[in-house]
Order: structure tokens, then sequence, then C-alpha cells
């Protein structure tokens, strides 16, 4: 991490501390600013490809779920105020910062699918529900994992949030995150055919 951002992360953390966020999409639009361009020169062109292609599915699945009635529940992964960052950026971002790579990012879609079949996907819920996916796979999946602060500082989302979306995670995965060779090789083969 530069210096510039390693500052801003500290001021940003010390902010956290002293409670001057009243909401952690007030935190999610001013980290925005943290993450600058740099960090994405290091990601590998295939992984920046896989990214790319999430969002846009990610992208037609909301489109696509917008047009059909909507049944009004509300649930932890559904917020107001909807970040200030794309869908692609913030992956990028999530990448960056939590050397998440292609099986990780495969086995979240999984993950994610899997929700998408239980839950209506829309811009009000797909940021949470694609960073616990991702951060679910993680620790699932990974020997060396970060604390949730760091991810709370990833995600823009509290600590008190992330623990309370792994359980309703869990919850609706039936406590189950086991993903079948066969299923993992469809997703993997999907991504990397996927023609932009």
């Amino acid at each position: 991490m530069s210096k510039k951002v390693n500052k801003e992360f500290n001021s940003l953390n010390e902010k956290i501390i002293d409670n001057e966020f009243n909401s952690s999409f007030e935190y999610e639009t001013s980290i925005k600013s943290v993450f600058d361009t740099e960090e994405e020169e290091e990601i590998s062109e295939k992984l920046k490809q896989m990214s790319k292609s999430i969002s846009i599915i990610l992208t037609e699945i909301i489109e696509t779920n917008s047009k059909k009635k909507d049944n009004n529940t509300t649930d932890i992964f559904d917020t107001i105020n909807i970040p200030d960052i794309s869908i692609y950026d913030y992956i990028i971002r999530i990448i960056s910062y939590s050397n998440c790579d292609e099986n990780i990012l495969i086995s979240s879609l999984v993950y994610f699918d899997q929700i998408g079949k239980i839950k209506k996907i829309t811009y009000s819920n797909v940021y949470k529900i694609l960073f616990t996916s991702i951060l679910l796979s993680l620790k699932y999946h990974e020997d060396e994992i970060y604390n949730n602060g760091y991810y709370s500082e990833i995600s823009g989302f509290s600590k008190r949030e992330l623990k309370q979306m792994e359980y309703e995670y869990f919850v609706l995965l039936n406590f189950n995150l086991h993903i079948k060779q066969e299923l993992f090789e469809c997703f993997k083969n999907a991504l990397e055919n996927c023609k932009i």
C-alpha cells in the first residue's frame, strides 16, 4: 500500500474508533477515495477479466430482477444508501486488499448463485451479498485470513454488520460451504469463456 493510502486509512480508522461515521455507507462513500487505481495494476489480467465478467453478470441479474414484482422484504443485506462505487471497482478493491485469487472468486460466485436462488438480488443488497460471498470463501478455503476489523475496512461495513451477514449467509446456505468439484469447474469454465 502506498504511503498516501496508509495515511488515509489510518485517518479513517481513527474516525471509526471515535464513532464519527453514523452508518456503514457513509464509511463506504468516504473510503472509496482511499483505494486508488495504482492498486489495480498489481492484479493479474486474468483476475481483472474475471472481475469484469462477474460485474457484468451481477448487473444483468439485477436488471432482470428489477423487472420482477417486488415482495418488499428487507433483511441484513439490504441498505437504503447504495454505495457510490461500481460493482467492478468494488471487486477490484476486495481483491487488492484481501489476497483474493481466482479460486476464491469462482467459489464466491457459486455461493452468490445459491443465494440468488433464494433472494432477489438488487442494487440495494448486491454489495453486501457479494462481499459476504467473497469473505466466506476466503475464510473457508484459505489458511491465513485477516480479522473482521480488516475486512470491515475493505468492505465499508461495520464489524457487527459483517458478523450478522456471515451468520445469515450461513443460514441461507444451510451451513454448508462445500462445493462439488463438478460445480466449481462449471462456474470456472463459464467465467473463463465469458466474452465481454
